[in-house]
């Protein structure tokens, strides 16, 4: 009886002690977030009362000449300026000339990245020319256009031929013809198939060669017959090459990149589970980072297919830099979390008897399940590389998109690293939430929804909070007038992802505010479990909705 009562006793005072430690680490995560997000709102609150933006949004400025300009003289040159650094794709410069070919520019110059020179040889004239362009902005946005203007000058006629008489060019050039002229005095001297007709036929190919050169000037290299009318080239619907390899290797990395950065943070904030539980969460880590390289593997494939350049010149290029940094960070947290994996499953053959290793540590929560197989909890100092990881993944969005180009750009990095750290707490935990319930459901044990939903909830709301605050700042960087919303590409992306983020944020409301207590109350109720499920389900297919939409807010035109 007394060796009972010690083991008793030792298990409650070991709860105690786990307890106390478990909720020390909830509160340095909940303080730490709440303190990152307090820093950055006093960091945007100084320096933007400080300096001015660090760049304008990249946009067609003005060109020479200009649209529906009329010219009176024959163009050679054409200037064509954009509001910030921009980097031609796709078909870059194009021109309809007034004989209907399309042409490339025979030169094209910059000093800047702004100013572009282009030269046409020969020179454009002779009625109205379509110019269309395409340009991607510094943050790897596309963005395109077209004018017009009119060449009231005649196209350049070809010079006076210099050509022989036809009568007889060989008699100025050959040396005996000066010793017979009666050659060409002879009357027969005209019916001679070996000397007229050749000359004749020669003289009219050189007439006509003049008349076409004069009516039409010969098109540069790249041109081609357009067959299309000056309004139907004046329509930009073209398509950057690679654009749809990058935008589906963008939503890959996104997808991997916010799943595991929050599979992480619900490790250690949340799960609490058996061996296998863990684990299945480090698998599934590992998949997301190789999902996270993969991605951003194809996104720098589509990237170097608009850019021209070669594999290792482009990583330094500022989407190169986040690309790399993208397929670093996932590669590392796959080796980490791996290794990891390995590491218990090792230990468990060798001492089957025993605690896993140091990536694990009992749990003395449930002193009942504890006697068959011990409740535990992963720990966060045992894989240091996925932390290194992590935090790769979230530097990585300091040159993606936006941030490049728009607000103050040290400012702007900070709130995006605590929209994305943010976001992916919540995103990635509803997600490993819903993947533990499923498991635990297929295994026929006890969900524990209502324990899960406890944990989880302290901190999905403090990551609500930060979204919306560094959403709300990161659009007033991007957004010059609140009119941008519904007048601009990016800000209707950014509605729709709004309205879809709101959405899913009522969805975790009814599960907090209404579910959690009836769990509470009756944990073992499968209707309530159920019900459980079925709105993380839904939450968890719209916030990958959400992610699926940044990955295209990034670029969209703005």
């Amino acid at each position: 009886g007394r060796t009972a009562r010690t083991e008793r006793v030792s298990n409650e005072r070991g709860a105690v002690g786990v307890g106390v430690v478990v909720g020390s680490l909830r509160t340095m995560l909940l303080r730490w977030l709440v303190r990152w997000a307090i820093a950055t709102v006093a960091l945007v609150a100084a320096v933007g009362s400080l300096s001015s933006p660090a760049a304008a949004h990249t946009d067609f400025e003005s060109s020479t000449p200009a649209d529906e300009d009329v010219v009176d003289e024959v163009v050679g040159e054409i200037v064509v300026r954009f509001t910030a650094e921009a980097k031609p794709a796709g078909e870059g410069f194009t021109v309809l000339d007034p004989s209907g070919v399309v042409r490339s520019p025979s030169t094209m110059t910059t000093e800047d990245d702004k100013v572009f020179v282009l030269g046409f040889d020969p020179p454009l004239a002779g009625g109205q020319v379509g110019v269309r362009w395409m340009v991607q902005a510094g943050d790897s946005h596309p963005i395109d256009g077209s004018f017009s203007f009119t060449v009231t000058a005649p196209a350049p006629t070809a010079p006076p031929s210099t050509a022989a008489p036809t009568t007889a060019p060989v008699t100025t050039t050959a040396p005996e013809a000066a010793a017979a002229p009666v050659t060409t005095t002879a009357p027969e001297a005209t019916t001679a198939p070996t000397t007229a007709a050749p000359a004749t036929t020669e003289d009219t190919s050189v007439e006509a060669a003049a008349e076409t050169s004069a009516a039409s000037p010969p098109p540069d290299d790249g041109s081609s017959a357009s067959g299309v009318s000056l309004e139907e080239f004046l329509v930009t619907e073209s398509s950057i090459p690679g654009e749809g390899r990058q935008l589906a290797g963008r939503i890959g990395s996104y997808l991997g990149a916010i799943g595991a950065i929050g599979g992480l943070a619900f490790l250690v904030s949340t799960l609490r589970g058996r061996r296998g539980e863990i684990d299945m969460m480090l698998t599934f880590g590992v998949g997301l980072g190789v999902l996270t390289a993969v991605g951003a593997g194809i996104e720098y494939w589509g990237w170097l297919a608009q850019s021209d350049g070669t594999v290792f010149g482009e990583m330094t290029s500022t989407p190169g830099v986040a690309m790399t940094l993208r397929i670093a960070g996932g590669l590392v947290i796959a080796a980490a979390l791996a290794a990891a994996v390995r590491h218990t499953s090792g230990a468990n053959q060798q001492q089957p008897a025993r605690p896993l290793s140091a990536s694990v540590l009992i749990e003395a929560e449930h002193p009942a399940a504890a006697a068959a197989e011990p409740v535990r909890r992963w720990d966060p100092r045992s894989t240091p590389l996925a932390w290194v990881g992590a935090a790769l993944l979230v530097v990585s969005f300091w040159f993606d998109g936006h941030t490049v180009s728009e607000g103050p750009r040290i400012v702007h990095a900070a709130v995006n690293s605590v929209h994305v750290v943010a976001a992916a707490v919540w995103v990635g935990g509803v997600i490993s939430l819903l993947a533990v319930l499923v498991a635990r459901r297929r295994r026929d044990e006890p969900s524990r929804s209502a324990e899960l939903i406890v944990r989880f909830s302290s901190i999905a709301t403090v990551a609500l909070a930060a979204v919306v605050l560094a959403g709300a700042l990161m659009a007033v960087f991007v957004l010059e007038s609140p009119g941008d919303l519904t007048s601009t590409e990016w800000g209707k992306t950014l509605l729709l992802k709004t309205a879809a983020a709101g959405l899913a944020a009522l969805g975790g409301a009814y599960n907090h505010f209404r579910l959690r207590p009836r769990l509470e109350a009756a944990p073992d109720d499968t209707h309530l479990e159920a019900e459980f499920r079925s709105t993380l389900i839904a939450e968890a297919i719209v916030l990958t909705f959400v992610v699926i939409t940044t990955a295209w807010l990034v670029v969209a035109a703005t």
